[in-house]
């Protein structure tokens, strides 16, 4: 039972870095691209790179078993 305790503590601390790392994103890509980018298209690339993270994120734990 305690196995699953630290999955799921740990399953929360990524999700936390899931959502620091698509604010952090989506503040570089206005930042870079120079001009104003509309809260859907921030969005819709924030996702598109969560996307990404939770495969991969997926693929390790599949990895470790």
């Amino acid at each position: 039972m305690s196995e699953k305790k630290a999955l799921k503590r740990e399953s929360a601390q990524i999700e936390e870095l899931l959502n620091c790392a698509s604010d952090y994103i989506g503040a570089r890509i206005m930042e870079y691209s120079g001009k104003e980018v509309s809260s859907e298209q921030e969005a819709k690339m924030v996702e598109e790179v969560r996307k990404i993270i939770k495969n991969k994120e997926n693929e390790l734990r599949t990895s470790m078993k």
